[in-house]
């Protein structure tokens, strides 16, 4: 089918950042609070992320993010872009355990949660 198309097969292979790019992950509003907050994973490991609105309280609101928190090394928030970071040090080895949500209080403007690796 490739040749019939004229398709070469390196056309066809996506790399890693680039399908992370077009997948977009968003946070399911559990408090009806009207946001739309896009969650990205911009490290090299394979992880599932998901993550929740649990509440809005004035300007903030407090979301879940499916991350363990003793291995969060770094939080920050950028104003400018509305992006709240996360700095997150991948485990190496076995761990059993449900997947647990993590919350954060983060400002009611943000519009990113980026989650990028530690060493």
């Amino acid at each position: 089918i490739r040749h019939k198309l004229g398709i070469k097969d390196n056309k066809l292979k996506t790399s890693q950042k680039e399908y992370r790019s077009v997948k977009k992950i968003l946070l399911q509003d559990f408090a009806n609070a009207g946001k739309e907050i896009q969650l990205d994973y911009t490290g090299q490991h394979k992880i599932h992320l998901e993550g929740r609105i649990f509440s809005v309280k004035k300007n903030k609101l407090e979301i879940g993010v499916s991350l363990f928190g003793d291995d969060i090394v770094a939080q920050k928030y950028d104003k400018t872009t509305r992006t709240y970071e996360i700095g997150y040090r991948h485990y190496k080895g076995v761990r059993i355990a449900i997947l647990p949500m993590t919350k954060f209080e983060v400002p009611a403007d943000t519009e990113k949660i980026i989650v990028y690796d530690v060493k």
